[in-house]
């Protein structure tokens, strides 16, 4: 993890950590199964809020995916990479043991294909992982969380263009909540889309605690600390302000974030 993280990228990477390392649903990760003599590989990375990419490969072909996670079902597309042949998927997450479903459809007529993959190194324990707890987090000397930042804070961005027939106007926000002792929560997220004669929106409740992701104060300086390849890895945000409910995190490349208490 890159100490240079964009401010922007913020609550984008709150919201990967909480996938990737979820208090209920863990998605991402490298998965294996055999079927008949065949060894299947299963790859699956968070992409953005839901979304992710992942790839299948049987040791003769592989299949690229995009996929979507909705509690702890799937589905999504796959491409035969070597023929551009795309297909349904979808299935289910229980704990370590995934589900896959692959629907092929080559004469007009749905064929499924089934296999049950599961998470390699499974039997592994993540002490950061599965945790509500930060009482065997190590916070550097001089840590500390204020009072001020407890709760809830929303990161919004609107974007308007054109005029007319030609309008088109869209806006999201992210919430996270600053707990004491150093957790953080995902308080949910929302965004729409609106033009002269189409609109769309969508929501998000919020996964609650998220195991593996801390923050913390030193002086004026804002830190976050999350799992990065098995080791716990600190980002500094930035220098912090307070006021009217309005927190503003001016990065140390100069990039400013607007959060607002609700």
């Amino acid at each position: 993890m890159r100490h240079t993280l964009s401010l922007f990228l913020l609550f984008i990477w709150i919201s990967l950590q909480s996938q990737s390392n979820g208090s209920t649903i863990r998605f991402a990760g490298h998965y294996s199964a055999k079927v008949d003599e065949s060894n299947l590989t299963l790859i699956i990375e968070p992409k953005l809020a839901a979304t992710y990419t992942g790839v299948l490969n049987d040791g003769f072909t592989s299949l690229t995916l995009e996929l979507e996670l909705t509690g702890s079902t799937f589905t999504g597309l796959g491409k035969e990479s070597s023929t551009g042949v795309e297909m349904n998927v979808n299935g289910e997450v229980k704990g370590d043991q995934l589900h896959f479903n692959l629907v092929l459809d080559p004469y007009g007529e749905e064929d499924d294909f089934e296999v049950d993959f599961t998470r390699d190194n499974a039997n592994q324990k993540d002490a950061a992982i599965g945790s509500n707890q930060t009482s065997d987090v190590n916070f550097p000397a001089g840590a500390t969380h204020p009072q001020e930042l407890l709760g809830t804070w929303t990161k919004e961005e609107l974007y308007q263009s054109g005029y007319g027939d030609a309008y088109m106007g869209a806006g999201s926000s992210q919430s996270m909540t600053f707990l004491s002792g150093g957790r953080m929560a995902d308080a949910g997220s929302s965004s729409y889309i609106s033009g002269s004669n189409y609109s769309g929106q969508s929501s998000g409740e919020g996964g609650g605690v998220i195991p593996g992701v801390t923050w913390y104060t030193i002086g004026n300086q804002l830190y976050m600390q999350g799992m990065e390849n098995g080791q716990m890895q600190s980002v500094h945000l930035g220098k912090y302000y307070i006021e009217n409910n309005n927190m503003l995190i001016t990065g140390t490349n100069g990039e400013k974030v607007l959060l607002t208490k609700k």
